[in-house]
């Protein structure tokens, strides 16, 4: 992480990873904000058509054309979704704290769907990572942090959560002598 991505309302360089819950509303809110912009795709180039089994099959690849879009649209250049802006969150490079490269992100998006597959255990994998990364944060060698943009952890939250590492992976190096 550089100097310039750190940020001035987190001076200890804390660093809180994202549990399940804040991811599942990320993607909750990424749901909504894809859903409207396919409504609005599919009523202006489909239309009528979505019925018949033509439009029916053209909505489905504009669908998987405006996930995708979205998804590494935003995850590319911005290292996070409207989603994880709104949780106050955002995608790293898990070895530099850095945004994620493109083949990080094209990875994670391939791998994501069938991590989501095996929800339960996923969860429950989560849940007992000390850096709460997933299985597609684990191929992809990615991770969901908090930005503290909206908030960040307090001195007692970092002393008590297993989950607040200090400092962040990225920020420990080996000092030679």
């Amino acid at each position: 992480m550089t100097h310039d991505d750190a940020n001035p309302s987190n001076p200890t360089g804390a660093v809180e990873f994202i549990g399940p819950w804040y991811r599942v509303g990320a993607l909750l809110w990424s749901g909504v904000i894809v859903a409207v912009l396919l409504g609005a795709l599919l009523a202006v180039v489909v239309g009528d058509q979505l019925e018949t089994e033509h439009g029916g099959r053209f909505g489905a690849v504009l669908a998987a054309v405006v996930v995708t879009g979205y998804t590494l649209g935003c995850w590319i250049p911005f290292g996070r979704t409207p989603g994880l802006w709104l949780c106050s969150a955002r995608l790293v490079d898990f070895r530099s704290g850095a945004r994620p490269r493109p083949w990080q992100c094209l990875v994670r998006f391939a791998i994501a769907p069938l991590s989501v597959a095996a929800l339960l255990v996923g969860v429950l994998w989560v849940l007992r990572q000390p850096y709460r990364r997933t299985w597609h944060d684990l191929i992809a060698r990615t991770a969901v942090i908090g930005d503290g943009s909206l908030r960040s952890p307090s001195v007692e939250e970092r002393e008590e959560s297993k989950y607040c590492i200090q400092p962040p992976p990225w920020e420990q190096r080996r000092v030679r002598g």
